[in-house]
């Protein structure tokens, strides 16, 4: 998954109103993709884009996602995040170097072209990660249900064992 620190997504850097989050929640937004199929045809839909522009724009091509880097297993989502990290250091208007100097290489037409497929995997990516919260709060909800089951048939178990103690 994408961490969390916004400056390590480029376009939070540069066009912000994009993802203001002082904005009230839409929440026809939210319900939009309520339901896994929906995400997964979304997920699909930008992954399928994205896959599509990098050989037409010709950026660096992707690794293969369900491989070893390193020796490690890597989830495929880790991959996708590797590569736009490098993808994005590739063609960032500013050297690496600790003074922010410009690159003179610096292509304008590429960046955006890149942006726009690292925006299409982040999406991707954030689909991704809002059907496994979905999961994992439906399974926390069963967990909490099954433990209040055990502790009211507990509870119950103590007041029948008290009534027989006490002949109520």
């Amino acid at each position: 998954m994408f961490s969390l620190s916004t400056s390590e997504l480029p376009w939070h850097c540069e066009i912000y109103e994009w993802y203001d989050y002082k904005e009230v929640v839409d929440w026809w937004e939210i319900k939009k993709y309520n339901t896994a199929k929906k995400l997964r045809a979304r997920m699909e839909r930008h992954f399928k884009r994205a896959k599509k522009r990098i050989p037409k724009y010709g950026l660096t091509p992707l690794p293969p996602l369900n491989g070893k880097i390193n020796g490690k297993p890597w989830s495929r989502f880790r991959v996708l995040e590797e590569w736009c990290g490098y993808e994005y250091d590739l063609r960032h208007p500013l050297n690496d170097d600790d003074m922010g100097t410009p690159r003179e290489d610096f292509d304008p037409k590429m960046k955006k072209l890149s942006d726009k497929v690292i925006r299409n995997l982040h999406i991707y990516c954030s689909c991704a990660a809002m059907m496994f919260q979905r999961l994992w709060r439906a399974y926390q909800i069963k967990n909490m249900i099954e433990m209040e089951a055990e502790r009211d048939a507990q509870m119950q178990e103590d007041i029948q064992r008290m009534r027989e103690m006490y002949h109520y």
